[in-house]
């Protein structure tokens, strides 16, 4: 059993691995690979990186989800672990997720839990059970994610372009990943163990329609539940950002698809 860590960079936050990355935990995983997008003004942190063992690769272009596509192209591990530039992990982590793995044989995706600091508290209220349905998959993130790299090829699941931050869509683009793995039947389980760190989100605190629209096209996937929860997320995000146009931009994901 092989591990690979992906991360998706941009070139402005690799002062982030500073923090928190160093030789000891890339030699505890097989491969240690950071996509880099946008312009690399300095390579000192980008020198850094490699001298310790990490894999870089440099995108010119951008986007999340292209981002993840790329490194999960280039990566050669039984499982992978997908990772955002301004998270944190340590050692005791990965050797418990690499316990985990081996426990886990037949687990298409494992999905873990995080916490906003070493305090060890939960980032979020989790689910009371192993097995996961495709309702359960609105509440993953992406960095929970441990995915069998067979199950991505046998499949052909890849991340939709189209979402993310840095697309059309900056949203939803994990939980349709997710989705689109269970829909073709891979075997979702959680393990409620903390294994990363992340500070509080506030990516989707601001009211963008175009994020909006992806979550109505999230809900489309759900057929006509999905609708309800187009309701629920119409009252949620009226209330929160007090405005009376979320229901239409919702709706236009949600009848209209994505073009």
């Amino acid at each position: 059993m092989t591990l690979s860590i992906l991360v998706s960079a941009i070139s402005s936050n690799l002062s982030n691995f500073d923090e928190w990355l160093d030789k000891d935990i890339v030699e505890l995983v097989d491969e240690f690979i950071i996509v880099v997008q946008g312009k690399v003004k300095s390579k000192k942190n980008i020198n850094r990186l490699i001298k310790i063992g990490c894999k870089i690769i440099i995108d010119e272009k951008k986007g999340l989800s292209r981002s993840r596509n790329i490194a999960i192209d280039k990566s050669n591990s039984d499982f992978l672990w997908i990772l955002d530039d301004d998270i944190h992990t340590s050692k005791e982590n990965i050797i418990l997720i690499k316990e985990t793995l081996s426990n886990e044989p037949s687990a298409d995706v494992l999905t873990f839990r995080y916490a906003h600091s070493t305090n060890k508290k939960n980032s979020k209220k989790y689910f009371n059970k192993k097995y996961l349905n495709k309702y359960d998959l609105l509440k993953v993130s992406s960095i929970e994610v441990i995915v069998r790299r067979a199950t991505l090829k046998k499949l052909n699941v890849k991340f939709d372009e189209r979402f993310g931050l840095g697309s059309k869509y900056p949203s939803c683009e994990e939980n349709l990943f997710l989705l689109n793995l269970y829909d073709k039947g891979s075997k979702i389980i959680h393990i409620p163990i903390i294994i990363v760190y992340h500070p509080a989100i506030t990516s989707g605190s601001k009211f963008n329609p175009q994020s909006l629209i992806a979550k109505g096209y999230l809900c489309r996937k759900y057929n006509i539940t999905g609708f309800f929860i187009l309701l629920y997320w119409s009252f949620k995000f009226s209330y929160k950002h007090g405005r009376y146009d979320i229901f239409n931009h919702l709706l236009k994901g949600y009848a209209l698809g994505v073009k």
